[in-house]
C-alpha cells in the first residue's frame, strides 16, 4: 500500500480464478472452494445472493457473500449480464465505467474461468444498513458503506433468506471487535464501538425507512494499523 492511498479505488475486479494479484485490494477466489483465506484469517459465515449491485457495474443476479474475521467478500460468475468493465494494467478488468459487453456470446467467452471478486476490509467499512425492498418494502437488502480513495462507495446485496436486524447486530459485533483489537485511539467513537461489540447498539432509522449501523473509527490511523497487521501476517 502506498503512502498516498489508504483506501480502495473500487470494490471489485473481474479476474481468473486463483489470481493473487493485488491481494490487499482484491480477494483470491478458488473455483471449487470460494475465497482463499489469508494467514490467521477465519471464515465465519456465508450465504447465496440473488442480487449484487456494485458502482459502475450493472446488477449481477447471483453470487455469494462471505464474512470472515477480516472482510466481507462477494463473488459472482454472473458478471456478463450486460455489465460494463474497464482495464487497468495487470489487475484484470476493474469494475468501472467502460465499454459495454456487445453480446452474451462474447461475454460468456470472456468470463470462462473468471469471476467477479470484491471485498470490503473492516478497516474501510463506514457502516451498513438494511434497506426496504423495492417491491415488498420489507427490510432485507443490505447496503455496505465503504470509504474509498475518492469518497464513499456503496455495494448493495440481497440474499435468500433476507438479511435481518439480528444478522446486522452480529456483523456489528464482528466488525467492532476487530476494530477495537487494533488498539488505536477512537476518541468519542470508542463507546459506540463497545456497544456494537457487545451487541447492545440500537440502529439508527435511515431517511428511506431502513435501519443503519454506523461504525466509528474509519481513517488513516485505523487503516495503517490494520495494514501493518495484514502485512505482518502475510509476509513470506
Amino acid at each position: 500500500m502506498s503512502e498516498a492511498q489508504l483506501f480502495p479505488n473500487g470494490l471489485g475486479v473481474v479476474r481468473e480464478f486463483g489470481s493473487k494479484v493485488d491481494p490487499y485490494w482484491y480477494p483470491t477466489v478458488d473455483e471449487e472452494t470460494g475465497p482463499v483465506l489469508e494467514p490467521g484469517e477465519e471464515s465465519l459465515w456465508w450465504t447465496n445472493l440473488s442480487r449484487i449491485s456494485v458502482p459502475g457495474f450493472v446488477v449481477m443476479d447471483s453470487g455469494r457473500l462471505f464474512v470472515t474475521t477480516r472482510r466481507v467478500i462477494v463473488a459472482s460468475a454472473a458478471f456478463d449480464q450486460g455489465s460494463t468493465y474497464g482495464s487497468l494494467g495487470g489487475v484484470g478488468a476493474v469494475i468501472a465505467l467502460g465499454a459495454t459487453v456487445a453480446s452474451h456470446r462474447r461475454a460468456s467467452k470472456r468470463r470462462a474461468g473468471k469471476v467477479f471478486a470484491g471485498h470490503t476490509r473492516f478497516e474501510w467499512l463506514e457502516g451498513f444498513a438494511l434497506r426496504p425492498d423495492r417491491w415488498s418494502k420489507e427490510l432485507g437488502p443490505l447496503l455496505l458503506l465503504v470509504r474509498g480513495h475518492g469518497g464513499l462507495i456503496n455495494i448493495e446485496v440481497s440474499g435468500a433468506p433476507r438479511f435481518t436486524t439480528e444478522w446486522c447486530t452480529w456483523l456489528g459485533q464482528v466488525v467492532a471487535s476487530a476494530r477495537l483489537s487494533l488498539g488505536t485511539d477512537f476518541g468519542d467513537g470508542r463507546d459506540r464501538l463497545q456497544q456494537l461489540a457487545a451487541g447492545s447498539f440500537v440502529p439508527d432509522r435511515t431517511s428511506v425507512g431502513g435501519l443503519g449501523w454506523f461504525v466509528p473509527g474509519v481513517g488513516e490511523q485505523t487503516s495503517r494499523a490494520a495494514y501493518r497487521n495484514w502485512a505482518q501476517h502475510t509476509k513470506t
